[in-house]
Formats: structure tokens, sequence, C-alpha cells
């Protein structure tokens, strides 16, 4: 359906624009489209089989609503499903419609689900899990200066600090993989701290 537009006339009053019924039937119409179409919002509990009683309630699986949901747990298997507001387990794809890997779904990460009919698909997140000011592994001794991270992150995700200060990639360090290759090996009592997402 298309937006109903009211007739409100040309001038105050002139007794030209839509009639009171037929303005409020309007009105519910644009709702009633809007309503079906809005955004559900929950916090996913479970680990594979997740349940989830969003803020507004969904009464039925159907192609309009989607959820941005956020998961306590990440998947630890293949097979994942979603039950929400206890309307039956529901299987969760990727966008490309496979089987999500194991780790996919990431604890404490957010994401949008569209049901397409037949099963929910990830079709977009919140990027994914955040790190911040992790102490990446590597001796800060003065001559060091390769330090390694506790998990692989997205391209163009890292952020170095050096003693608080935002380092510049390829100026100040290098990455590849998990690998930070400091451009010059932080002296004794530097404090290196690591953002990024994976």
């Amino acid at each position: 359906m298309s937006q109903e537009i009211l007739n409100v006339g040309t001038i105050a009053n002139d007794h030209t624009g839509d009639p009171l019924r037929t303005a409020s039937q309007k009105t519910n119409a644009n709702f009633t489209e809007a309503y079906a179409n809005l955004l559900v919002l929950g916090t996913a509990s479970g680990t594979n089989a997740y349940t989830v009683t969003p803020s507004l309630p969904l009464v039925a699986y159907n192609s309009t609503k989607r959820l941005l949901v956020t998961f306590t747990n990440a998947n630890t298997a293949t097979t994942v499903t979603i039950n929400v507001n206890g309307l039956g387990e529901a299987a969760v794809k990727d966008n490309a419609g496979n089987d999500p890997n194991i780790g996919d779904i990431k604890a404490g990460a957010t994401y949008l689900l569209h049901h397409n009919g037949t099963h929910f698909r990830i079709v977009g997140s919140s990027g994914q899990s955040i790190i911040e000011n992790e102490v990446p592994t590597g001796a800060v001794d003065d001559v060091n200066d390769e330090f390694v991270l506790a998990n692989t992150p997205l391209d163009g995700s890292v952020k170095v600090y050096l003693n608080g200060l935002r380092l510049k990639v390829s100026t100040g360090y290098a990455i590849s993989g998990v690998t930070i290759t400091m451009t010059v090996a932080p002296t004794t009592g530097d404090i290196l701290l690591v953002d990024y997402r994976i």
C-alpha cells in the first residue's frame, strides 16, 4: 500500500477536504502499514536454540517484520534457531541462506534479522563484537616491535594507542592477521592498547 494522503482542503473549514470518517480510515491504514513494518527489538537468551521476547510483541512470523536482536551467547553449532514470543522455532541463516558457521553469532553482538517466509536471515549486524583496550601479547622492552592480538580483527577496524595517543596505520604500525608490527619499538613503561571489531 502507498501512503494515504489526507485531503485537508484549500483553506480552513472550506468543506472541500476529506470527511472525518474518510480521514480516520486513511490514518488507520497508514498506521496499520507502519506498525506492520516496525523494527522489533529484543535480547535473545540461550545458545543455538535462542528465545526472545521483544519489547513489541510479534504475533506471527511474516516477511514484513524485522527483528533487531542482541544475542547474549555465541552460537556453538551450525544449526541455529530462534523462538520469538513462543511462536515456535524458526531457523536462522546467514544472508546467503546458509547455516551460520560456528561463532558467526557473537556474544553481545546485535543483528538485524528478516523473516523471508521460511526462516530468518541475518541481514545486518552491529559491527560484530567490539574489543576495547586489549593489551596485545608481546614484550614492551625497547626492542620488540611485534605484538599479537587475541582475535583476528575485521579489516580496517584496528585502532592502536601508545600512551593514550592513537597511532596512524602505516606510519605508526602495520597489521597482518593478528600481528601488529610497530614502526618503532615501544620503550619500557609504554602502554600499548588496541581497539578492534571481530
